[in-house]
């Protein structure tokens, strides 16, 4: 009895020890899972604050333009920046965070650069 009781204890005891390494695997795949969600996130991030400050460059540009009408090159940079704007918004499909009035604009001041094919930086 004593040998069957100690055989029956050995028995859970592996069981145990299988169930613990397949945790462990378990755990160890979803830290791996949460790393690439970090890093996609990061990178989201970075493209966030990218995107936010090319959108105040263009408001910037947009100012001065308006209040130089006559200046080319301020002209030349606003088609530009709208274009690369639009571009990024449409490559990560941020469409939906867009008030769509904001890309209309986008949309018809960057006209000009897919027509005349304004080179990318």
């Amino acid at each position: 009895m004593i040998k069957f009781f100690s055989a029956f204890i050995f028995f859970l005891f592996s069981i145990y020890l299988l169930q613990a390494e397949e945790t462990n695997d378990l755990i160890g795949r979803e830290i791996e899972n949460l790393n690439d969600l970090i890093e996609a996130t990061e990178k989201n991030l970075e493209l966030q604050v990218k995107l936010r400050g090319m959108i105040k460059d263009y408001q910037k540009i947009q100012q001065n333009f308006l209040q130089n009408p006559e200046d080319n090159e301020l002209l030349f940079q606003l088609v530009k920046n709208a274009h690369l704007i639009l571009e990024l918004i449409k490559e990560y499909r941020l469409n939906s965070l867009f008030d769509p009035a904001f890309l209309a604009e986008l949309s018809l001041v960057s006209k000009p650069a897919s027509k005349l094919g304004i080179p990318k930086p």
